[in-house]
């Protein structure tokens, strides 16, 4: 079972599109690695996409699934005649990051940036502006999808959903995100439901066996800590004693384990816990009649104040102005 598909059995994901558009495929690309995730679409044409030292065949009907941080090129057929690959690509999270200054991570590197303007003006479509520099520092692993996969062939309505975000994201306007965002959510649906629909032709890019099984063991422990931290939000109150004994048996007193946390997930333990107590209490908020005050209490927090800073922080407004601005809506 893919990561995310387990990942998706505990916890609902918020898919936040960057942007998505119509893609001509070169001959040869040279090497690059994302700071987001990457979904190709192929709508015609075939070739190889290369990563960690494997290879693995795309064709027409093929969708390739691509992680941050992890490098990788994709070369076209050469079989002479062959025209020119089209493809759609959508870069997002899943999540929606949070922006906090000491946390703010750079996705997308100048080059992918560039390129794909330039297939965009080539295209008459006109991309978001993009304000991120290139990172810093190596790109975090992706917990919810560790290697370059490939599904060798898709349903027609799972392409079809791609077609619906690349529109939402052309469109613009005052709820372009919302409308793009929830047409990229329909698609992981239909994902989800095309490859658990009986068996599937998946091609995985791992590591040489040596490499891999490290990787997969510490891939394993890291989500089995954040099911756990799931469990532990779906019961009120949230406890913080519980989640720092969860801490310390996790074996989180060694840096690496940390470290490796922070490369997949982009953020501390910490941090991803406070993230899942205030999706806690944006569910409370809309779900209830509870006051700040008691919401507060329920998600672990004493400090009614703290409580309504943070989660300003987070989701740029107050918690009353996140109740009345939903319900407004409604």
């Amino acid at each position: 079972m893919l990561p995310f598909i387990q990942l998706l059995q505990h916890r609902t994901a918020r898919p936040s599109v960057r942007f998505a558009h119509l893609s001509v495929g070169s001959k040869a690309a040279a090497p690059r690695t994302i700071y987001d995730h990457k979904f190709i679409f192929v709508l015609k044409g075939s070739g190889i996409v290369s990563s960690e030292g494997k290879q693995a065949a795309y064709k027409e009907g093929s969708v390739i699934m691509i992680p941050p941080g992890v490098a990788h090129s994709l070369m076209q057929g050469l079989e002479q005649g062959q025209e020119d690959e089209l493809h759609i690509a959508i870069h997002f999270d899943w999540e929606p990051r949070v922006q906090l200054k000491e946390e703010l991570l750079h996705h997308i590197d100048a080059n992918e940036a560039s390129e794909t303007e330039s297939e965009l003006a080539a295209s008459a479509l006109v991309p978001a502006p993009v304000t991120e520099e290139p990172a810093s520092k190596s790109a975090p692993y992706s917990i919810w999808l560790p290697h370059v996969i490939v599904l060798e062939s898709a349903t027609d309505e799972l392409f079809a959903c791609a077609g619906w975000t690349v529109r939402a994201y052309e469109q613009g306007g005052a709820y372009q995100r919302l409308r793009t965002d929830a047409e990229m959510l329909n698609l992981i649906v239909q994902l989800v439901e095309n490859l658990t629909d009986g068996p599937q032709a998946l091609q995985t890019l791992q590591p040489y066996e040596n490499e891999q099984a490290t990787v997969q063991k510490e891939h394993s422990d890291i989500i089995m800590f954040v099911q756990r931290m799931e469990q532990l939000a779906e019961e009120l109150p949230i406890s913080a004693a519980a989640f720092e004994e969860l801490y310390r048996e996790s074996c989180f007193s060694e840096s690496h384990f940390r470290t490796q946390f922070e490369e997949r997930l982009g953020m501390a333990p910490h941090s991803y816990f406070t993230r899942i107590r205030l999706r806690r209490a944006s569910q409370l908020l809309l779900d209830t009649e509870l006051t700040v005050q008691e919401i507060s209490y329920l998600c672990g927090y004493e400090d009614a104040e703290y409580f309504s800073r943070l989660f300003r922080q987070h989701e740029g407004m107050t918690p009353q102005e996140f109740r009345q601005s939903l319900r407004s809506v409604g």
